[in-house]
C-alpha cells in the first residue's frame, strides 16, 4: 500500500494527519522520491518515475515485518537475549518471545530527531541509554540522501558517548520491489562466498560456500533464508525483464540477508537485510 506522503516540503509534517511511524520526512531529486520515517530512521517509501522500488503500509500501520527500519546496536537475534561484556553476562529483554531472542536492536519502536536536512537529504539521530544489557550511552544517526544519478544512498553512524569501548552491528532492513511486477517473473542476482546456516529460531550455526541452489552470482530466482558473506563492494539486484533494482553496499557491511516472501496482497517482496560486523567503538 502506498503511503500518503506528508507534504510536498521535506520534513514538513501534516496538520490534519497523523501517523502510527511519526513525523515523515520527505526528500526528491528529480523523479526520485524517498519518505524516512521518525520512528526507527525506516525507509518507508523509494519511487522512481512514479515505480515504488520498496515495500510500503499505510498511515495507520507500524512497519509489518520491520519493513524498511534501521537497526542498531545489533542486527537479527541474541538468543535468550544473553551476550557476554569481558566475560561478564549481559541480559536483554526478551523482544522475539515466540523463538526467546532479543530481536533487531533497542531502537526499532524509538524516535529519531531531525538533525540536518535540505531538499536531497535528511540525517536523523537517536539515543541509545545506558540499560540492563548494554550498559553504553550512544547515538545512532541515519543520513539520507537522493545523488545527481537519482540513486538514493544510506549511510549510518554509531557514537559511543560511554567512557568504555562500545560493542555494536548496525542493519538495515528494506524489501525491495519492482513496482507490481510479481517476484516469480524477476531474477535475483546476489554476488557472495560464504552462506550462514540458520536454525528454526533464526539463530546462525554455520557457515557453508554458496553453491548449487544458493548461488546467485548468476541469475536465479530463490524463496527462502539465507545469509551470506560477500567480497568487496557488490550489488544485490532484483530486476524484471523492463526494470530493475539494485542495493549496492560498501565494504564495511559484509553481511547481507536475503528473502522472498508473500505480502499481505498476492504480490511478493524481497527483503535484503545488511548488516556489519561487529565493532568496539572507544570513546
Amino acid at each position: 500500500m502506498p503511503p500518503t506522503t506528508p507534504s510536498s516540503t521535506p520534513g514538513e509534517e501534516t496538520v490534519s494527519r497523523r501517523f502510527a511511524s511519526g513525523r515523515q520526512f520527505e526528500i526528491r531529486r528529480g523523479d526520485a522520491l524517498a519518505v524516512v520515517t521518525e520512528l526507527a530512521a525506516g525507509l518507508r517509501l523509494f519511487s522512481r518515475d512514479g515505480v515504488q522500488l520498496t515495500e510500503s503500509y499505510g498511515d495507520a500501520q507500524l512497519p509489518p515485518g520491520a519493513t524498511g527500519i534501521t537497526l542498531a546496536p545489533w542486527a537479527n537475534r541474541i538468543e535468550d537475549g544473553i551476550w557476554y561484556l569481558d566475560g561478564k553476562k549481559q541480559q536483554l529483554d526478551i523482544t522475539e518471545v515466540s523463538r526467546n531472542n532479543a530481536s533487531h536492536g533497542l531502537l526499532r519502536n524509538s524516535s529519531y530527531a531531525l538533525v540536518a536536512e535540505d531538499e536531497f537529504s535528511v540525517t536523523l539521530e537517536a539515543v541509545i541509554f545506558p540499560q540492563h544489557g548494554y550498559p553504553f550511552l550512544a547515538r545512532h544517526q541515519v543520513h539520507y540522501e537522493i545523488d545527481a544519478g537519482l540513486a538514493l544512498r544510506v549511510s549510518q553512524s554509531f557514537i559511543n558517548d560511554s567512557a568504555a569501548p562500545a560493542p555494536f552491528v548496525l542493519g538495515a532492513h528494506p524489501y525491495l520491489r519492482v513496482g507490481d511486477v510479481p517476484p516469480e517473473e524477476m531474477v535475483l542476482t546476489v554476488h557472495a562466498g560464504t552462506r550462514l546456516v540458520a536454525d528454526e529460531r533464526l539463530i546462525p550455526r554455520s557457515s557453508v560456500p554458496v553453491d548449487g541452489d544458493f548461488d546467485f552470482g548468476a541469475a536465479g530466482v530463490w524463496v527462502a533464508w539465507m545469509s551470506m558473506w560477500r567480497s568487496r563492494i557488490w550489488g544485490s539486484t532484483a530486476a524484471s525483464p523492463a526494470k530493475r533494482c539494485r542495493r549496492r553496499m560498501a565494504e564495511a557491511s559484509p553481511w547481507s540477508r536475503t528473502k522472498a516472501a508473500p505480502t499481505s496482497t498476492s504480490s511478493s517482496r524481497i527483503l535484503f537485510r545488511a548488516a556489519r560486523k561487529r565493532w568496539r567503538l572507544s570513546p
